[in-house]
């Protein structure tokens, strides 16, 4: 840092001694980086050397505004017949900078810039204030600010590291200082440039029209398969880009004849075009054998029925069914395909050995098998209803107890005037049937076959036959002649009473019905009768008037206590009397109709024997394909059922819930669920690919020219390779090396050789490493010898202590020395001040070749420093009791102060020879003490003072 400081002052000195400083920017740059440079050298403390301190002390001179204190700072480097007229031009040129600031405010003004470079420079003060107290740690801006500045001249070229390099061809400092050029690279004209023919991509260089990964540019790649030809990526000969890779279209599955054109399941690509193994089909995007394939039997879209198999392109049921309606059936035992297709058996029918029959005591009667010994509409034979309320017994109508069966009717014969005693034998008028017989009413006498009132009656008056003669009446049972007695009235030849006669009840000749009887002129029927339809009948037993007029029984019901009644074990439905026993209509209850199939037995629809009700239906559950060995349990694809279970035909297995032939099916090939790669086909149970083909992974493919599978499966040819005859090659004029192909007669990594790697900047020609023309091979890397500093004029003669290579030569600098090994500048070196080995003494400086003091202008300490004492200091350290003991008065202060003792830890107060670890110097900047800044009232120290102090110190702190 501080030889840096010093470098850039005195390159300043030399700069306005040469009038170079025309620039007033340039004068600015100056003059603000020199007081920033005083700055650093003050903060070097305690690490300093002696020669620094003296530096530092030079240069801190040069901050004061003071005409003749820049004079002093110049006068040792220009001479004193320029120091004054440099000074005055630097003093002016900061004036200017400042906006012209007043004579008296020269220390505020050179307080304020120093402060400005504090703020970014100097270590953060913590503490009781912003201007004392202790110091914070620094942090590490110098370092920083150094970093930036310019690399040293030298006569090569640049100096790099201590090194002086050429940056127009170094590939270490190409351009300037550690700007490396990548391997393989050489560096033309301070540019990183690659051999002729090849470019620079991803900081390698390449051939961009044959790499792959740059193929006519960086970033260019090709795609896995291609080969980079002139800079265009191609695919290899015989094949096409498909999505990204180079295929053979005539036998690629995925992209047969056409890119994206994929053949589909089980197809194979043959000369570009789809097609499915021998014997087999397309249908519905699948090879299928249409010879067995029960979903495509014979053709495509023609599928078998459940339960069947497809058989040489047929359909078949198994062995004793038959096709019906699309389901194998056995017409031997199905009532809805008994003895051939769609021959049902009806009315309780099932099926047996191909026949339809009717369960064990019934007979089919008008498509229904029923009982006709009780069935009422065929009773004993086929047709023969049982009616008037009669029902079937053992085959006969029969009529309810008490009854006889009249004309198709059930009456009761001991009370019916139609058939009393008998079918058809009437009663007369006037009579009524009583217990069999025909008996008149009371008060009439049956004279032949009519009851006549023998009081009134003018045929048989007074008994039976006794006619009265014409003119005469009957009265009283006696033929008179005249008027009829009182209460009678003539009717005919007879006095009748109209309120009694039943041939003249209320009028003449309104005769009453037969049973009835004339009660106050009106016909009336007996107790316990109605009249109904013009004849008296007993509602409580007649069944055409059962409960009331004309309300007929059905038939086979019969009319007991005024209801219609079927005999004992039969019951009324839809007005028949059915026995629901055995009745296949009403089975166990009016309307409970028994299925097409099943017969009554006991109120309940059974099946015949063998055969079990599945879904309404009598099948057998050990051929049913629909129902095999359980109701609703079908058999599926292509299965049938033997001995209740579902089986598939011989030669085939279940796969899947179908029956397939895993000799020839892709999809189960050998067994279920084995699938065939893609391209495959299924032959006796194993897989194959095509002639010419192999299967890899799954697929088929070509061994000969498959550059993922080249010569045998999963051999993956490299990137920028072709398989041909099933070898992995490169292009010609290439080499695989380290899995690409190179041409090794300019590959930089693979120099006529895989894996010889030029190094060092070396580029590959003709198949050898060879360095740029006018540079060398040393150590592995290309250098000029006649400017490499680490190689001059022969590979490792190493220029040292700063020295360059100047045309082969190790040189120092214009205006250095070779001084023990290292450049120094014997105008300014303090060991070495004018000549090599002339060391300065101890507070000396080596100025333009000579030992001079660096303590700046003489200071006394009677006229320059006591004055500030009294001044400045003696108001609180002057009297009997000065402040903190220390006196400063005149006559006392310089005693008190030289080599005295402080009492903040033993700080020598004033060290001679040594401001900067004199304790007192130190309570005036405020660096390192105890307590507060001298001086401790209103203000500080103006800066002229605190330097002369400073120089009085540094030259020896004399009392002169």
């Amino acid at each position: 840092m501080i030889e840096f400081c010093l470098s850039y002052t005195n390159q300043y000195v030399q700069l306005s001694t040469n009038n170079c400083l025309r620039s007033p920017s340039m004068r600015m740059s100056y003059l603000f980086c020199v007081p920033l440079c005083v700055f650093f050298l003050f903060s070097c403390g305690e690490t300093t050397t002696k020669n620094e301190r003296a530096d530092e002390q030079v240069v801190d001179s040069s901050i004061t505004k003071d005409e003749d204190t820049i004079t002093e700072v110049f006068s040792e480097k220009v001479g004193p017949e320029k120091s004054t007229e440099t000074a005055v031009e630097v003093a002016a040129e900061r004036d200017r900078v400042d906006g012209g600031v007043e004579e008296n405010s020269v220390d505020a003004g050179q307080e304020n810039r120093l402060e400005g470079i504090r703020e970014v420079d100097e270590p953060v003060v913590d503490g009781s204030s912003e201007e004392h107290g202790p110091e914070k740690k620094a942090e590490p801006v110098r370092e920083s600010l150094l970093e930036k500045t310019p690399e040293k001249a030298c006569s090569a070229g640049v100096m790099c590291q201590g090194v002086c390099v050429d940056t127009q061809t170094d590939i270490n400092h190409c351009g300037k200082c550690n700007e490396a050029c990548p391997a393989g690279t050489l560096c033309v004209a301070g540019i990183c440039s690659c051999p002729t023919g090849q470019t620079l991509c991803g900081g390698k260089c390449v051939d961009t029209d044959a790499d792959i990964a740059h193929c006519g540019g960086c970033s260019k790649p090709c795609v896995s398969g291609q080969l980079c030809r002139s800079g265009q990526c191609e695919c290899p000969t015989g094949t096409t880009l498909c999505n990204g890779k180079c295929l053979r279209l005539s036998d690629d599955t995925q992209h047969c004849g056409t890119c994206g054109k994929s053949c589909v399941s089980g197809q194979l690509c043959r000369s570009g075009q789809c097609e499915c193994p021998a014997r087999t089909t397309l249908c519905g995007g699948k090879c299928v054998n249409t010879n067995a394939d029960v979903a495509h039997c014979g053709q495509c879209g023609v599928a078998c029925p459940v339960g069947t198999t497809c058989q040489s392109g047929q359909c078949t049921c198994p062995s004793g069914k038959l096709l019906c309606s699309g389901t194998c059936v056995d017409t031997s035992t199905d009532s809805s395909n008994c003895g051939a297709c769609a021959k049902t058996c009806v009315g309780g029918q099932t099926c047996q050995s191909g026949s339809c029959v009717c369960p064990g005591g019934t007979t089919l009667c008008n498509g229904k098998c029923v009982n006709t010994s009780a069935d009422s509409s065929n009773c004993g034979t086929c047709g023969k209803a049982c009616g008037g309320g009669s029902s079937c017994v053992n085959g006969v109508c029969t009529c309810p107890a008490g009854q006889a069966l009249c004309g198709g009717k059930c009456v009761d014969t001991s009370t019916d005037n139609n058939h009393c005693g008998t079918c058809q034998s009437v009663c007369a008028a006037g009579q009524r049937c009583d217990a069999g017989q025909c008996k008149c009413l009371s008060g009439l006498t049956l004279c032949g076959n009519l009851c006549v009132d023998v009081q009134t009656s003018a045929t048989h008056c007074g008994g039976c036959g006794n006619a009265c003669a014409s003119g005469f009446v009957c009265s009283s049972g006696q033929c008179v002649r005249g008027a009829c007695p009182r209460g009678t009235t003539k009717c005919g030849n007879s006095c009748v009473d109209l309120q009694t006669d039943v041939a003249h009840c209320g009028a003449c000749a309104n005769a009453c019905v037969a049973g009835q009887s004339c009660s106050g002129g009106s016909c009336g029927c007996p107790s316990g009768t109605t009249l109904c339809n013009g004849k008296c009948v007993d509602t409580s037993t007649d069944s055409s008037n059962c409960g009331a007029c004309s309300k007929v029984c059905p038939s086979g019901t019969s009319c007991t206590s005024g209801s219609c009644a079927c005999p004992s074990g039969t019951t009324l439905c839809n007005g028949k009397c059915v026995n629901t026993s055995t009745d296949s209509t009403n089975c166990g209850g009016c309307g409970k109709t028994c299925a097409a199939g099943t017969f009554c037995a006991s109120g309940s629809c059974g099946c015949p024997s063998g055969t079990t009700l599945c879904n309404g239906k009598c099948v057998d559950i050990s051929t049913d394909s629909s129902n095999c060995g359980a109701c609703g349990k079908s058999c599926t694809g292509g299965q049938s059922c033997a001995s209740g279970s579902c089986t598939c035909p011989s030669g085939t297995t279940l796969c899947n819930g179908k029956c397939v032939d895993t000799s020839t099916d892709s999809s189960n090939c050998g067994a279920c669920g084995k699938v065939c790669p893609s391209g495959a086909s299924c032959s006796g149970g194993s897989c194959g690919c095509p002639s010419g083909t192999t299967l890899c992974n799954g697929k088929c493919v070509d061994t000969s020219t498959d550059s993922s599978n080249c010569g045998a499966c999963s051999k993956v040819c490299p990137s920028g390779t072709s398989c041909t005859s099933g070898s992995c090659g490169c292009p010609s004029g290439t080499t695989l090396c380290n899995g690409k192909c190179v041409d090794t007669s300019t590959d930089s990594s693979n120099c006529g050789g895989c894996g010889s790697v030029c190094a060092g900047g070396q580029s590959c020609q003709s198949g050898s490493c060879v360095c740029p023309s006018g540079t060398t091979l040393c150590n592995g890397k290309c250098v000029d010898t006649s400017t490499d500093s680490s190689n001059c004029g022969a590979c490792g003669k190493v220029c040292g202590g700063g020295s360059s290579c100047v045309s082969g030569v190790c040189a120092c600098p214009t205006g250095q020395a070779l001084c023990g090994g290292k450049c120094v500048d014997t105008s300014t070196d303090p060991s070495n001040c004018g000549g090599c080995g002339n060391v300065c003494a101890s507070g000396q400086k080596c100025t333009a070749g000579a030992c001079v003091s660096a303590c700046g202008t003489a200071v006394s300490f009677a006229t320059d420093i006591q004055p500030i004492f009294t001044s400045r200091c003696a108001g609180c350290h002057g009297g009997a009791r000065p402040a903190g003991s220390l006196p400063l008065g005149a006559g006392q202060s310089y005693n008190a102060l030289v080599n005295q003792t402080s009492g903040c830890g033993g700080q020598i107060l004033v060290k001679p020879g040594d401001a900067p670890n004199s304790y007192l110097y130190k309570k005036l900047v405020g660096g390192g003490i105890c307590g507060n800044v001298m001086p401790s009232g209103p203000g500080s120290l103006p800066q002229a003072d605190i330097d002369k102090i400073r120089r009085w110190i540094c030259q020896g702190a004399k009392n002169n």
